[in-house]
């Protein structure tokens, strides 16, 4: 260095002016720290950007494959719910028109036959439909001399009769029944009521 040129901080000599030196050299050094540090979190902060967007680009199209395979599966479900309904439905109208047969039968007979073979024919008809109905899970609801029970009769009509300690069914409109052990159609009944 050439002794004529001067130092970018002046000094007086002192030791105070030394101090002031390290300082500013340090304070210099710093900035240039500073600025390759800037650059180096530049280049860090970049990096992991384009991490962070091959990562949310990774999540999108999972979620988007996510979202296809669910609706694929609820497609399907519901092809099959409705085909199952549809073979439910093709049975029961299999059985309803064998019955169907046999009241066509039955009518043609009604003309020759004679009351006590249209009613062993309407007998035999009224036995094939509780079968049906009984392989379907439908029972019947017993209500004739039960104790009036409002979750399965329905009331249409009360008559007082003596001595009746509950309110009993004394007639049967008409009849209820269970499907599987619930509800499908209450009874219709008129209640005997105590006197």
């Amino acid at each position: 260095m050439n002794d004529q040129q001067q130092d970018p901080i002046p000094s007086d000599g002192s030791d105070l002016d030394l101090t002031e030196r390290a300082a500013a050299e340090a304070a210099l050094s710093a900035a240039a720290d500073a600025t390759g540090a800037e650059e180096s979190l530049a280049e860090t902060f970049a990096r992991e950007l384009a991490v962070a967007r091959r990562q949310a680009d990774e999540h999108w199209d999972r979620f988007l494959r996510s979202q296809a395979d669910l609706d694929n599966a609820r497609r399907r479900a519901e092809q099959q719910r409705k085909e199952a309904l549809d073979r439910q439905k093709r049975d029961l109208l299999g059985t309803v028109l064998e019955v169907a047969d046999n009241v066509g039968r039955a009518l043609a007979l009604g003309d020759k036959a004679d009351a006590a073979a249209l009613r062993a024919g309407i007998a035999s008809l009224q036995r094939e439909i509780d079968r049906v109905l009984a392989r379907e899970g439908v029972a019947p609801i017993a209500a004739q001399d039960a104790p009036f029970d409002p979750a399965v009769h329905e009331a249409v009509g009360a008559v007082t009769v003596p001595g009746l300690a509950v309110d009993t069914v004394v007639a049967v409109e008409l009849p209820g029944y269970t499907l599987n052990g619930e509800l499908l159609r209450a009874a219709r009944v008129v209640v005997g009521q105590g006197g």
